[in-house]
């Protein structure tokens, strides 16, 4: 189950009966939902320590090269 936790939370599993699965899973098995619950507590702290550190604009110059090698394409 474990390899699934992630995939859960990222919302990638395709299959629905195996989505479906998987929810039925965490419904009988309190272990299996809890490590999920805490993994997906550590992705949405991870997620917004990421968007408090990285949320500085892009320098002037790098806008201008990009811009260069886009009218190159």
């Amino acid at each position: 189950m474990k390899p699934f936790i992630v995939l859960y939370i990222d919302h990638e599993i395709p299959d629905n009966h195996q989505l479906e699965m998987i929810e039925v899973h965490f419904g009988e098995c309190p272990p299996c939902k809890t490590e999920m619950e805490i993994e997906n507590q550590a992705l949405v702290l991870m997620r917004n320590l990421l968007t408090r550190s990285c949320n500085e604009p892009a320098p002037q110059s790098l806008h201008e090269k990009l811009i260069e090698q886009t009218h190159l394409l």
